[in-house]
């Protein structure tokens, strides 16, 4: 539209802007699915195959995942990982608009032990870890909200 009336339109968003006029081309990209990392959790209850070796991972939120792995990870655990219970980093495909996960692109990254049970001690740890990267934030939640906004737009 700016093109046919010679509107130029600047959008502002931190210290960066956009200026679009008629000389501006642009194209939406019909992409909306993005990689990312996910961490899920689960019982093992299916790995191996030949020619596209696989872990089925049985989770409580998404169902049975079908998580393509290496041959190697699989030859090296010493004890068998069938119906045991595991945190698995993977990496796959996820919405830009919905948030949901491309089940058909996971790939294994790291196998995790699952602790289920609830550990203060833990927490307490992993926040001494963090709050040296939080020193110079004044009003944490308010930290919070801005990132989840610039997540979530």
């Amino acid at each position: 539209m700016a093109w046919q009336t010679n509107y130029v339109i600047t959008i502002t968003a931190n210290d960066h802007r956009l200026k679009i006029d008629k000389t501006t081309h642009f194209i939406r990209s019909e992409k909306l699915w993005v990689e990312a990392e996910f961490y899920v959790y689960g019982e093992v209850v299916d790995a191996g195959g030949k020619t596209n070796p696989n872990l089925h991972l049985d989770t409580e939120e998404f169902g049975v995942l079908s998580i393509a792995v290496e041959k190697h990870v699989l030859k090296q655990p010493k004890e068998n990982l069938l119906y045991k219970k595991f945190g698995v980093r993977v990496l796959g495909k996820q919405s830009i608009q919905t948030f949901e996960i491309d089940r058909s692109s996971l790939t294994f990254l790291e196998l995790l032990n699952y602790e289920a049970d609830y550990s203060a001690d833990y927490l307490d740890q992993l926040a001494q870890k963090a709050q040296p990267s939080w020193r110079d934030v004044t009003d944490i939640d308010a930290w919070l909200a801005e990132i989840r906004q610039e997540v979530h737009a």
